[in-house]
C-alpha cells in the first residue's frame, strides 16, 4: 500500500518557509513521492507540529 499525509491547507506553505526548501519538495515529501533525509524530516514536522494522519491508499 501506498502512504501519504493528509494535511490542512496551509500546511505545505508554512512548512517549507520554515525549513527554506520549495512548496514541490514539501508536496513530493507529503504524497511521498521523495524518501530523502528532507523528505523525512518534513513528514516528520508535518505530524509533530501541524497534525498531519498518515493515510494508506
Amino acid at each position: 500500500m501506498k502512504k501519504q499525509l493528509h494535511t490542512k491547507k496551509g500546511t505545505g506553505k508554512a512548512i517549507a518557509e520554515l525549513l527554506g526548501v520549495s512548496e514541490q519538495t514539501v508536496s513530493k515529501a507529503i504524497r511521498g513521492k521523495s524518501d530523502t533525509t528532507t523528505a523525512k524530516k518534513i513528514r516528520l514536522i508535518a505530524i509533530r507540529n501541524y497534525g498531519a494522519v498518515e493515510i494508506e491508499l
